[in-house]
């Protein structure tokens, strides 16, 4: 029920999950109440003649995951879900109750959630004679006027396959502008919303608007770039048909300016002038040559005002956006570090989470002393490019090879997404952007506090990056080899939760080269940056990365000698792997050897080097660690090159930057804008690579510009990750925080937006019918950039991966770490 590589190797068991589970854990419907009217949430204007109305319709009342405690007249009945695996369903006084999980003492039920509340009626919604606009002191308004047309958008807010919760925006086009200080009030009885009549004073400098968009993190004073945007799609008029992005683009006039307000006083600290980004006519991408927005965005930059304090933009006759601070130090970007981090603390298996390290409570999962079925497999994954690696192929395979052994310590690790499997070794390119920021701000490192157990002596930044590496350490063979992970045959299915996973037996692979190479890379640097933490810890770390890449070497010699292949005929990544794993044995060990290694492969030895060639080099992970390693280790033509190969990898993110409307980064064109595109400082990382190994500013601009979007500076005003910012996205498909009623835990950085005009997840698309019930106009018709719905289970949009996470880490944790720009 994930993405991981390619939407084709998505199981078929997302359809099934979907149909069995949760449409019978959600689908109850309470009888309205009063108050379950739809609600006004919030009124602004968006231009000084249009003023926008925020009602939301229904809610979710989530179920809870409880003790059974039986009652006389209780009907248990099993019936085989997906694979054989058994859901226990309890019916009590004749009505469906929900499931029950666990057996004995542990045996819990899980109980239906619920949907309440009305609906909007959204054909009086539509209707501009529906609305009269009055006010007491402005006389154009004195007796009552109706707007000259109305256009609403409405999305899904949650989940529920017949009632989905939404919100829906109405915006009034009047037939005078409002006038600044004075009161109106909006009668709009026949929409049947608890409120009748809307009161309004118009007060735009402490009002927030749509239309300004403005990050939810801040910003550093010397951080070069500091902007904010104003735009507005308004979707279809009333009576139009279900019109495109086309349908709702507006245009501001020319010559507005901006101000910056100190958010506590209101005083003017900064005043600029508005300026065109990019037109709802123009293309903003050179590969799609087409416009993401389906309006005009206008960009408001106050990069030149570097005082801290707390602010917020405004535009004079539309609003403010969402305040943000100015720091003189690192809180701003260190905060947003913090959160993400903790998303990772909120994937662990294998230990139980709650109270005092956080409020979201996880029992211990997936641990062979609770009886949990883990078998050791055969199978190995493949190296070679002519072998299949798709995870169909991967799990059958594990399954069909397994033996009879039982595993006795494979545990821990991260939750794979939003489900928990698998755990698998390519997480591990978060924890080798965590050892990374440590290796560049030792200090920065040493002095974060994470509020997480502290398993062994040493910073706080170590003990999160160990947990995981020492999940595939448990695994490591006598002889040094490290396999994939740990992985399940299909998702799970029914109303469940980790710690009761009906997902056994879990199986352990083999190890192979490729995931060897993956763990002496990490392992190798955080044994090197230990080492002035905890000499013995680190050696425990030494002798485990070194094993892991002797036995790799060996193995993928033992399988070229018998194939007759050379690393020519590696996939591209497992030859990345490699080149990457010689180089952190290097830096660990100081034996030259594996710098012949490293330069088998590497492309920096070439000039002007590609570091990322489709299906045949991504090598900017190792060129960096080349251009910051020891001097002495390195070659200086190469390391030369190595700098100038991730100096065009930054020039090309600039380039794609300056050519769309929300500077959003891109080192690759040709990238997708989806799984974590829109919601990540996409190629952040890539710019402050380059910022580093050379102090061109022009790149640390980039690096800033690549987090504006993912932090609220969008036409939705969210933030993709859970817990950051003051309009985070709310439900993200974590089953365990879904299924047990608890509010989704900090730290969750979802997929985020899909380019469902040129990349459609059409796999993942059974679940349009529910979003478009409410949806206005249709999913597939909205303006790419404003098309998130945070509505649970739409899975290429609202679940995730934890590996995506090392963009935040690296880019997050390069901005709050980094020394002042003198």
């Amino acid at each position: 029920m994930k993405h991981r590589l390619c939407p084709l190797f998505i199981s078929i068991s997302i359809v099934i999950f979907m149909a069995m589970s949760l449409g019978s854990v959600l689908s109850a419907v309470e009888p309205p109440a009063p108050d379950d009217r739809p609600c006004v949430t919030g009124t602004c204007l968006v231009a000084p003649d249009v003023l926008a109305i925020t009602i939301a319709a229904r809610s979710v009342i989530p179920g809870s995951v409880v003790d059974y405690a039986p009652v006389a007249g209780d009907e248990v009945a099993s019936a085989p879900g997906e694979g054989g695996q058994a859901i226990v369903t309890l019916t009590r006084g004749g009505a469906a109750i929900g499931e029950l999980v666990g057996s004995g003492a542990k045996r819990q039920l899980i109980t239906t959630a619920r949907v309440r509340g009305e609906a909007l009626r959204t054909e009086a919604a539509d209707q501009a004679a529906n609305y009269t606009v009055s006010s007491s002191d402005d006389p154009v308004y004195a007796h009552g006027l109706m707007p000259r047309a109305v256009h609403r958008k409405s999305k899904p807010i949650d989940y529920d396959p017949a009632h989905p919760p939404a919100r829906h925006v109405v915006f009034l086009r009047l037939p005078h502008p409002l006038v600044e200080g004075r009161s109106y009030r909006i009668d709009c009885a026949a929409l049947g919303l608890q409120q009748q009549r809307i009161d309004l004073r118009n007060d735009t400098r402490t009002t927030r608007s749509l239309a300004v968009h403005t990050s939810q993190i801040g910003y550093r004073v010397d951080d070069p770039v500091k902007r904010g945007y104003l735009s507005i799609w308004l979707g279809p008029s009333a009576g139009a048909p279900g019109s495109g992005p086309g349908g709702g683009a507006f245009s501001y006039p020319e010559g507005l300016t901006f101000h910056l307000l100190d958010d506590a006083s209101g005083a003017v600290v900064f005043t600029g002038a508005v300026e065109m980004a990019k037109r709802a006519s123009e293309p903003e991408s050179p590969v799609q040559k087409m416009n993401f927005n389906g309006t005009n965005v206008l960009r408001m930059d106050f990069s030149a005002f570097a005082q801290p304090g707390r602010y917020r933009v405004h535009v004079a006759g539309i609003g403010c956006g969402y305040p943000f601070a100015i720091d003189d130090g690192s809180a701003t970007w260190e905060h947003a570090f913090l959160v993400q981090m903790r998303g990772f603390f909120h994937q662990r298996s294998g230990i139980a989470l709650g109270p005092p390290f956080t409020t979201f409570v996880k029992p211990r999962d997936h641990h062979p002393d609770d009886g949990v079925e883990i078998m050791r497999s055969a199978h190995a994954a493949g190296i070679w490019a002519d072998q299949p690696g798709d995870e169909k192929h991967l799990q059958r395979s594990l399954r069909e090879q397994a033996t009879s052994e039982r595993a006795t310590d494979a545990w821990g690790g991260y939750h794979d997404a939003g489900d928990w499997n698998p755990r698998r070794i390519t997480h591990l390119r978060a924890t080798m952007a965590m050892l990374e920021i440590a290796d560049l701000f030792p200090a920065f490192a040493a002095r974060l506090r994470l509020d997480i157990p502290q398993d062994r002596p040493v910073p706080d930044l170590f003990n999160e990056a160990l947990f995981e590496i020492d999940c595939f350490r448990r695994m490591q063979t006598s002889d040094g080899g490290i396999g994939y992970g740990l992985e399940t045959v299909g998702d799970p299915v029914g109303a469940t939760v980790s710690w009761h996973t009906r997902m056994q037996p879990v199986y352990q692979a083999a190890p192979d080269a490729g995931s060897s190479w993956i763990y002496a890379a990490a392992a190798a640097r955080a044994a090197r940056l230990l080492r002035p933490h905890d000499a013995a810890v680190a050696a425990i770390y030494a002798e485990s990365a070194t094993k892991a890449m002797t036995w790799a070497e060996a193995e993928f010699a033992r399988q070229a000698a018998a194939s007759k292949r050379t690393t020519a005929n590696l996939q591209w990544t497992a030859r990345d792997h490699r080149n990457l794993a010689a180089l952190e044995m290097l830096r660990l060990t100081r034996d030259r050897r594996w710098h012949d290694v490293f330069r088998e492969d590497t492309v920096i030895t070439r000039d002007h080097p590609a570091l990322f060639d489709w299906l045949k080099a991504s090598q900017s992970d190792a060129a960096f660690a080349y251009a910051i390693a020891d001097a002495t280790l390195t070659d200086a033509v190469v390391r030369a090159r190595a700098i100038q190969g991730l100096v065009l990898l930054a020039d090309a993110a600039r380039t794609f930057a300056d050519g769309n409307a929300f500077d959003i980064a891109s080192d690759n064109p040709y990238r997708p804008h989806c799984f974590g595109f829109y919601s990540l400082p996409n190629c952040g990382h890539v710019a402050l690579r380059a910022y580093h190994v050379t102090g061109d500013a022009r790149h640390l601009a980039t690096g800033v510009c690549a987090c504006q979007f993912s932090s609220g500076a969008n036409p939705d005003n969210l933030v993709f990750t859970t817990g950051l910012g003051a309009n985070p996205i709310r439900n993200p498909l974590k089953l365990d925080a879904r299924i047990s009623g608890q509010a989704a835990p900090a730290g969750i950085t979802v997929y985020g937006i899909e380019d469902h005009v040129n990349h459609p997840g059409t796999w993942s698309y059974w679940i349009l019918p529910m979003i478009d019930s409410v949806m206005h106009p249709g999913y597939r018709t909205w303006p790419v950039t404003e098309s998130y719905t945070d509505t649970y289970l739409f899975i290429p949009v609202n679940e995730f991966t934890t590996d995506i996470w090392f963009e935040s880490v690296w880019t997050w944790g390069y901005l709050a770490a980094r020394p002042p720009v003198r």
